[in-house]
Order: C-alpha cells, then structure tokens, then sequence
C-alpha cells in the first residue's frame, strides 16, 4: 500500500515489507556511513554513532528510493530521544514514504508520521518511537521517488530530545535525487589561462591571466581545432567558460599562439566530467613567450622536451618544414644569444 504524503499536509506511516511491496526490490548504489557526534549545551553526550545513508535503485522500474537508519555506538553513555528527521531536497519527485519492518533495527524505534510541509521538504516524525539505546538502530525510513538519478548535495537534520531543549544536527550531506526534469540540465566548465613567466608549470600568485586566449572541446582528440567544435575566449583575467554543456565527460585543450610554449597541463590537454546542472573544473593551462627577454637555457630544454609532440607549441616548426623535428632543436641552439638580450633568431 502507497503512503504518498501531499504537499502541505501528513500521513501515518505503519511499515511495510517487501513480501507487501515486491516492487521495492533493488539494488544498493549507495551505502555510506555518516558520523554524527551531538552534545548539550553542558558538553554532555546526547548522541554518539552514525547515519547510514542508502539509494536503492528498483529492478523493475530503475527509480530510486532514499533510505536512512540511524546507529548508535553502543559506547553511547544513555538513551537518546530522537524527535524527527528532516530531508531536503525532494521538490519534483514524488514523495512515496514508509518504513521497512523486515529488515535491521530495533521494531519499536520507528517515524509514526511523514509530513511534507514545503515542496522540498520531507520530515519524519518519531516521538516517543525514538528511545534509541546504546548499539541500537532505528528501522530504515524511505523515500520512494520517480527519480532516475541522484547526486550526494541534499541535506539531513537531525533532532534529539534533551532536557534543557532540542539538540540538532543540521549539516549533514547525504543522498538527494534529481528530479526527471532535471535530469540532463546543461552544465557549465571552467578553467583559466595563465602567464607562466618562471616556465614551471605551476600558477604562482604573482602570474597573470591571459586574455583574449582561445580554448575549446577536442571532440574527435585529434589535438587541434575542427569546425564545429566548441570554443570559448579567455576574459580580461583569463577565466574561461563553457556554459550549456550537457553532462558527460570532455577534453578541453587551447589554442597556442605563435611565439608561446605549454607548460601545464604537461599533456597538453585536460578533461572535464560535468554533472547536471553543475559547473566543473576545467584545465588550468600555464604558457610562456619563447621568444620573450632574456632567453635563457630554459627555453631550450622547453623546446627539447616538446620534442616530437607536434602541437605542443605553435611556432615549434622553426624552418618551416612542415614537422617539430631535431632540426628545429639545432636551428634554435645555432640562434641561441644571437639577438639583442638573448633572444633567438626565429626567422
């Protein structure tokens, strides 16, 4: 039987099983192990164990349900008295709740009532079905939803019954789903492009960004720039995003001008997995003018170690064979000092 609790308002909950409920059957893709650690305003402790944190996913219909119990330590000094547990997180999918009385816990230390005061809010009230003592744990509690995915974003409150008032735990991170509509929401990537002027591959406070710099999403990872590929240009302190991506995993590499060196990332590329609705960290790229004052023998093992990584640098071809080669190497140890304050001659 459904206990599907109405916004705005609450419903009994009496327990179920799966031998009632066979559509509840599934499998765990999550299970995690939250410590929470509660004392009074006296330092007393009023609860000591762990939340455990559960996403089944159905086998017949591939939705989520969102599963709690909690555990107490059994080196917990007393009883503790929980009041309600508060989820977050839940407007757009259905709010389906209960609670299984076939599996682990203590049958007495249950919610009587769900309530669903706010679309986002889903509160499970225990009252005096809460004494939970030491070693011991609650029945797990669910959230059936029409979910299909979720992320680990949403929040859990926790309260517990003290003499001297209620004791909350209200910074807890657990399991929250996405909402079908929600589902593939576009993301965002983001990166910056700096001046790497001591050429050692790391950003340093004093580096600036670099504007006006082109970066973009190797689709096919042929290392360059194809039509139809998406591009963005870097801001005034070097900052680049991509926005409406859609979640996935990508390569973002940049466009090396003439006349500069890669230094970061050393592969020359990075890669970016975007969730929905959620920017994600792209490469931080760091560049050098190799043609920049003074010159120096650093430069020179630069271009050595971009060896045949045609690509790497723009202008590695020095005498425009068409290929980076040890040719080039020569040619730019042959210039080495011979313009004013140590530059090379490049043409």
């Amino acid at each position: 039987m459904m206990s599907v609790v109405p916004l705005g308002g609450s419903v009994a909950l009496g327990g179920t099983t799966y031998a009632a409920r066979p559509e509840l059957g599934g499998v765990v893709v999550r299970d995690a192990l939250i410590p929470v650690n509660l004392t009074d305003s006296g330092g007393h402790v009023v609860f000591q164990g762990a939340l455990q944190d559960r996403v089944v996913k159905e086998n017949v219909s591939g939705t989520l349900d969102f599963y709690q119990t909690l555990r107490s330590d059994a080196a917990m000094p007393n009883p503790a008295l929980l009041e309600f547990v508060r989820r977050w997180s839940f407007a757009g999918s259905s709010t389906d709740v209960d609670y299984r009385t076939d599996g682990l816990g203590a049958p007495s230390v249950h919610p009587y009532l769900a309530q669903h005061p706010t679309p986002d809010l889903v509160s499970f009230v225990f009252g005096q079905n809460g004494y939970i003592t030491p070693g011991e744990q609650t029945l797990f509690y669910f959230v059936k939803t029409n979910a299909t995915s979720f992320d680990v974003d949403g929040k859990t409150e926790l309260a517990f019954g003290d003499p001297a008032g209620a004791v909350t735990a209200s910074d807890l991170i657990t399991a929250e789903p996405v909402p079908p509509q929600h589902a593939q929401r576009p993301g965002a990537i983001v990166g910056t492009v700096f001046n790497d002027t001591n050429h050692d591959g790391i950003r340093e406070a004093v580096e600036p960004g670099l504007a006006g710099w082109t970066v973009y999403l190797d689709a096919n990872n042929n290392g360059k720039l194809d039509a139809g590929e998406a591009t963005v240009v870097t801001n005034a302190a070097g900052a680049y995003t991509f926005t409406g991506v859609a979640p996935g995993n990508y390569l973002v590499r940049e466009v090396v001008p003439p006349g500069w060196v890669l230094t970061a990332p050393k592969s020359g590329f990075g890669t970016a997995t975007v969730t929905s609705g959620t920017p994600a960290a792209g490469p931080v790229f760091g560049d050098y003018r190799i043609n920049s004052n003074p010159f120096g023998f650093r430069d020179l093992l630069a271009l050595a170690s971009h060896y045949g990584k045609a690509g790497a640098f723009a202008d590695g071809d020095l005498n425009g064979d068409g290929v980076v080669n040890f040719q080039d190497l020569l040619l730019l140890a042959a210039n080495y000092g011979k313009q004013p304050g140590g530059g090379p001659v490049l043409g």
